[in-house]
């Protein structure tokens, strides 16, 4: 049958670059291929960084990024091959 995955949840928002993309970074190379990793922000200036640099690595932008709170940014990225 058809599996839903869960996304994984990686909270960045206490995080500033260049560690946001560590994280990013890290947490994707754990991942199995097409799993979605759940960011979360609270630097604009992170999340450009972190979706242009994941991009150089194959990995793939699900969503523009969502205000979901004050100063809180999601962003969805699956993980590439």
């Amino acid at each position: 049958g058809c599996k839903v995955k869960k996304n994984t949840i990686l909270d960045l928002s206490a995080y500033k670059c260049p560690k946001t993309f560590l994280y990013t970074k890290l947490a994707l190379e754990e991942m199995p291929e097409k799993e979605v990793l759940d960011l979360r922000f609270s630097s604009e200036q992170s999340i450009s960084n972190v979706i242009l640099s994941t991009a150089e690595e194959g990995h793939k932008k699900l969503t523009e990024k969502q205000e979901i709170a004050a100063n809180l940014w999601r962003v969805l990225i699956q993980r590439g091959n």
